[in-house]
């Protein structure tokens, strides 16, 4: 919505954003519907179902890939955020037993 409101003229926000949305909604709907039907009748339901899966899971994994890059190489987040381990001597009873005594 940023791009379209920054690239329109004054006074067509509004009419930018709306015909931005309804031709990707439109044109991704279309030719998603095209592409399926022509896979699902080519090579059968089992085959688009398979490459659809693939697809989502690649880009999912992609995606976790990409965020785990940017958290802990391009921002400082991990090198900064680690926390600092305190370790504490307990004494086991044992210690403290002999301690009194």
């Amino acid at each position: 919505m940023e791009f379209s409101k920054s690239r329109s003229p004054k006074g067509w926000n509004a009419t930018v954003q709306s015909i931005l949305m309804s031709s990707w909604r439109c044109l991704g709907m279309g030719v998603g519907c095209g592409v399926g039907g022509w896979v699902a009748e080519k090579y059968g339901f089992v085959f688009l179902y398979h490459v659809a899966g693939f697809f989502v899971g690649s880009v999912c994994g992609v995606h976790i890939i990409m965020l785990m890059c940017r958290k802990c190489f391009v921002s400082e987040v991990c090198k900064n955020n680690v926390p600092k381990v305190h370790v504490q001597h307990v004494p086991f009873q044992e210690d403290q037993r002999s301690e009194i005594q």
